[in-house]
């Protein structure tokens, strides 16, 4: 019982956006860090929700995101030829 009441309260606190499960709240303020605003794209992007990726800040820190190589590569490309 003591379980159930434990995880239906952090459950709640959640927001679902798309499927992805976001257990952080971000504020624009947050994302004039570098560190936060790579975190934020890495997590974004990893879980397939590009809604708010701009795609200034994206070719920025391109490099440095820990993301899947195939998909870097590709998006590597797609900048060069822009």
């Amino acid at each position: 019982m003591v379980a159930k009441k434990f995880f239906s309260g952090i459950i709640k606190n959640m927001r679902i956006i798309d499927k992805t499960v976001w257990d952080y709240q971000i504020k624009k303020k947050d994302l004039k860090d570098p560190k936060i605003l790579k975190w934020y794209l890495e997590r974004k992007i990893n879980f397939g929700d590009w809604s708010g990726v701009k795609a200034k800040e994206l070719k920025k820190y391109l490099a440095h995101l820990k993301i899947d190589s195939s998909l870097k590569k590709l998006l590597i490309e797609y900048f060069a030829t822009q």
